[in-house]
Protein backbone atom coordinates (compact mmCIF):
# COMPACT_ATOMS: atom_id res chain seq x y z
CA UNK A 1 0.00 0.00 0.00
CA UNK A 2 2.93 2.15 0.51
CA UNK A 3 4.89 1.26 -1.82
CA UNK A 4 1.56 2.73 -4.22
CA UNK A 5 0.89 5.43 -2.38
CA UNK A 6 4.68 6.37 -2.99
CA UNK A 7 4.51 5.69 -6.99
CA UNK A 8 1.53 8.17 -6.92
CA UNK A 9 3.16 10.65 -5.57
CA UNK A 10 5.99 10.73 -7.35
CA UNK A 11 3.96 10.26 -11.01
CA UNK A 12 2.08 13.60 -9.40
CA UNK A 13 5.04 15.44 -9.27
CA UNK A 14 5.99 14.48 -13.04
CA UNK A 15 3.02 15.19 -14.38
CA UNK A 16 3.02 18.73 -12.33
CA UNK A 17 6.36 20.23 -12.98
CA UNK A 18 5.90 20.66 -16.81
CA UNK A 19 3.26 22.56 -15.79
CA UNK A 20 4.96 24.58 -13.55
CA UNK A 21 7.83 25.27 -16.40
CA UNK A 22 4.75 26.40 -18.34
CA UNK A 23 3.52 28.95 -16.02
CA UNK A 24 6.98 30.36 -15.64
CA UNK A 25 7.75 30.82 -19.14
CA UNK A 26 4.47 32.12 -19.68
CA UNK A 27 5.12 35.03 -16.96
CA UNK A 28 8.60 35.46 -18.49
CA UNK A 29 7.63 36.04 -21.82
CA UNK A 30 4.97 38.53 -20.36
CA UNK A 31 7.60 40.15 -18.31
CA UNK A 32 9.89 40.56 -21.26
CA UNK A 33 7.28 42.07 -23.80
CA UNK A 34 6.22 44.35 -20.61
CA UNK A 35 9.71 45.81 -20.49
CA UNK A 36 9.96 46.13 -24.31
CA UNK A 37 6.26 48.20 -24.84
CA UNK A 38 8.31 50.39 -21.36
CA UNK A 39 11.68 50.60 -23.41
CA UNK A 40 9.56 51.54 -26.85
CA UNK A 41 7.45 54.55 -24.94
CA UNK A 42 10.32 55.43 -23.52
CA UNK A 43 12.17 55.62 -27.09
CA UNK A 44 8.68 57.21 -28.42
CA UNK A 45 8.90 60.01 -25.57
CA UNK A 46 12.47 60.99 -26.79
CA UNK A 47 11.43 61.62 -29.69
CA UNK A 48 8.94 64.14 -28.63
CA UNK A 49 11.77 66.40 -26.40
CA UNK A 50 14.75 68.20 -27.19
CA UNK A 51 17.46 67.05 -25.39
CA UNK A 52 19.58 69.54 -26.05
CA UNK A 53 18.38 72.51 -23.44
CA UNK A 54 19.91 75.50 -21.22
CA UNK A 55 18.24 76.43 -18.38
CA UNK A 56 17.39 80.43 -17.92
CA UNK A 57 20.40 81.35 -16.26
CA UNK A 58 20.83 82.31 -12.83
CA UNK A 59 23.16 85.20 -10.36
CA UNK A 60 24.94 83.16 -7.57
CA UNK A 61 27.22 85.57 -4.73
CA UNK A 62 30.18 85.69 -6.71
CA UNK A 63 28.21 87.99 -9.33
CA UNK A 64 28.02 86.04 -12.32
CA UNK A 65 25.52 84.30 -14.16
CA UNK A 66 25.66 80.12 -14.02
CA UNK A 67 23.11 78.34 -16.65
CA UNK A 68 22.61 74.43 -16.81
CA UNK A 69 22.72 72.37 -20.20
CA UNK A 70 22.01 68.97 -20.95
CA UNK A 71 23.03 67.49 -24.29
CA UNK A 72 21.63 64.35 -26.77
CA UNK A 73 22.66 61.39 -25.72
CA UNK A 74 24.52 62.63 -22.87
CA UNK A 75 22.68 61.40 -19.84
CA UNK A 76 23.93 64.34 -17.17
CA UNK A 77 23.96 67.91 -17.33
CA UNK A 78 26.83 70.87 -17.38
CA UNK A 79 27.40 73.77 -15.33
CA UNK A 80 28.75 76.72 -17.51
CA UNK A 81 29.29 80.61 -16.04
CA UNK A 82 28.93 83.73 -18.08
CA UNK A 83 27.47 81.61 -20.60
CA UNK A 84 30.83 79.38 -22.38
CA UNK A 85 32.67 78.38 -19.23
CA UNK A 86 32.01 75.05 -18.32
CA UNK A 87 32.69 74.88 -14.57
CA UNK A 88 31.37 71.30 -13.49
CA UNK A 89 30.05 68.61 -16.06
CA UNK A 90 28.42 65.72 -14.18
CA UNK A 91 28.90 63.16 -16.51
CA UNK A 92 32.76 63.50 -15.31
CA UNK A 93 31.57 61.86 -11.90
CA UNK A 94 30.06 59.05 -12.67
CA UNK A 95 31.90 56.22 -11.71
CA UNK A 96 28.92 53.64 -11.56
CA UNK A 97 25.77 52.60 -12.83
CA UNK A 98 24.29 55.39 -10.58
CA UNK A 99 25.38 59.12 -9.84
CA UNK A 100 23.70 62.04 -7.95
CA UNK A 101 24.57 65.88 -7.46
CA UNK A 102 23.22 67.07 -3.87
CA UNK A 103 24.21 69.99 -4.35
CA UNK A 104 25.79 73.11 -6.39
CA UNK A 105 27.65 76.22 -4.31
CA UNK A 106 29.17 78.81 -5.71
CA UNK A 107 31.20 81.47 -2.73
CA UNK A 108 31.10 85.35 -2.87
CA UNK A 109 34.78 84.66 -4.44
CA UNK A 110 34.01 82.59 -6.74
CA UNK A 111 35.04 79.15 -5.71
CA UNK A 112 32.64 76.26 -5.68
CA UNK A 113 31.69 73.21 -4.26
CA UNK A 114 29.43 70.22 -4.70
CA UNK A 115 28.22 67.07 -3.62
CA UNK A 116 27.69 64.06 -5.19
CA UNK A 117 26.19 60.61 -4.60
CA UNK A 118 27.78 58.01 -6.37
CA UNK A 119 26.11 54.27 -4.43
CA UNK A 120 22.57 55.41 -3.73
CA UNK A 121 22.90 55.30 -0.08
CA UNK A 122 22.56 58.73 0.34
CA UNK A 123 26.49 59.70 1.87
CA UNK A 124 27.02 62.21 -0.67
CA UNK A 125 30.95 63.28 -0.97
CA UNK A 126 31.47 67.39 -0.73
CA UNK A 127 34.40 68.27 -3.46
CA UNK A 128 35.75 71.26 -3.88
CA UNK A 129 36.49 72.71 -7.56
CA UNK A 130 40.17 72.21 -7.03
CA UNK A 131 39.24 68.52 -6.39
CA UNK A 132 39.73 68.99 -2.48
CA UNK A 133 37.91 66.53 -0.81
CA UNK A 134 35.82 67.82 2.37
CA UNK A 135 34.08 64.91 3.55
CA UNK A 136 33.39 61.27 2.28
CA UNK A 137 30.04 60.46 3.82
CA UNK A 138 27.90 64.17 4.45
CA UNK A 139 24.75 64.98 3.50
CA UNK A 140 23.72 66.29 0.42
CA UNK A 141 23.32 70.08 1.58
CA UNK A 142 26.63 72.20 1.83
CA UNK A 143 27.08 75.61 2.01
CA UNK A 144 29.68 78.37 2.28
CA UNK A 145 29.95 80.34 5.68
CA UNK A 146 31.87 83.15 6.74
CA UNK A 147 35.32 83.34 5.49
CA UNK A 148 35.49 80.62 3.31
CA UNK A 149 34.09 78.04 5.78
CA UNK A 150 32.27 75.18 4.17
CA UNK A 151 29.19 73.73 6.75
CA UNK A 152 27.86 70.35 6.55
CA UNK A 153 26.21 67.22 7.82
CA UNK A 154 27.22 64.10 9.04
CA UNK A 155 24.92 61.13 9.72
CA UNK A 156 25.00 58.18 13.09
CA UNK A 157 24.94 54.81 12.57
CA UNK A 158 20.83 54.81 12.09
CA UNK A 159 21.65 57.58 8.99
CA UNK A 160 19.67 60.00 10.91
CA UNK A 161 21.35 63.45 10.32
CA UNK A 162 22.89 64.42 13.64
CA UNK A 163 25.94 67.06 13.55
CA UNK A 164 26.98 69.71 11.87
CA UNK A 165 30.33 70.44 10.88
CA UNK A 166 32.51 73.66 9.55
CA UNK A 167 35.51 72.58 7.43
CA UNK A 168 38.28 75.44 6.37
CA UNK A 169 41.68 74.61 4.92
CA UNK A 170 41.94 71.08 5.91
CA UNK A 171 40.64 71.00 9.49
CA UNK A 172 37.56 70.91 10.73
CA UNK A 173 35.28 71.60 14.09
CA UNK A 174 32.24 70.05 14.97
CA UNK A 175 29.50 73.03 15.29
CA UNK A 176 26.25 71.09 17.36
CA UNK A 177 25.41 67.42 18.00
CA UNK A 178 21.80 66.72 17.99
CA UNK A 179 21.72 63.90 20.74
CA UNK A 180 18.46 62.99 20.86
CA UNK A 181 17.54 60.53 18.40
CA UNK A 182 13.42 61.59 17.87
CA UNK A 183 15.36 64.68 16.08
CA UNK A 184 17.43 65.27 13.12
CA UNK A 185 19.12 68.08 12.18
CA UNK A 186 20.17 70.47 9.80
CA UNK A 187 21.14 74.01 8.88
CA UNK A 188 21.09 77.37 6.89
CA UNK A 189 23.23 80.14 6.23
CA UNK A 190 22.04 84.07 6.27
CA UNK A 191 22.13 85.86 3.22
CA UNK A 192 25.48 87.55 4.09
CA UNK A 193 26.62 84.44 5.33
CA UNK A 194 27.90 85.41 8.95
CA UNK A 195 25.15 83.51 10.81
CA UNK A 196 24.42 79.74 10.87
CA UNK A 197 21.28 78.58 11.88
CA UNK A 198 20.55 75.03 13.17
CA UNK A 199 17.42 73.50 12.95
CA UNK A 200 16.40 70.25 14.97
CA UNK A 201 13.15 68.42 13.97
CA UNK A 202 11.55 66.04 14.84
CA UNK A 203 8.06 64.67 13.92
CA UNK A 204 6.16 67.38 15.43
CA UNK A 205 8.09 69.96 16.68
CA UNK A 206 11.01 72.11 15.74
CA UNK A 207 13.86 73.92 17.44
CA UNK A 208 16.58 76.70 15.89
CA UNK A 209 20.05 77.17 17.61
CA UNK A 210 22.07 80.19 16.22
CA UNK A 211 25.51 82.13 17.52
CA UNK A 212 27.43 78.76 16.63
Amino acid sequence: MIVWLLLLFVLSLMTEKPSAHRRIAQYNTAADERLQARFELYEEALTHMDEADESAPVTYPDGRTYTWRTFENVTYPSVYRDGGELVLDINDLVTGSYCSLGTFKVAPDGRYAYTVDAKGDELYRCVLQDGTVVDDACGAHVDWFGDGQILFTRRDAATRPHQVWAWRDGERRLLYEEPDRAFNVGFFVSTDRSEVFVVSQSSDTSEVRTGM
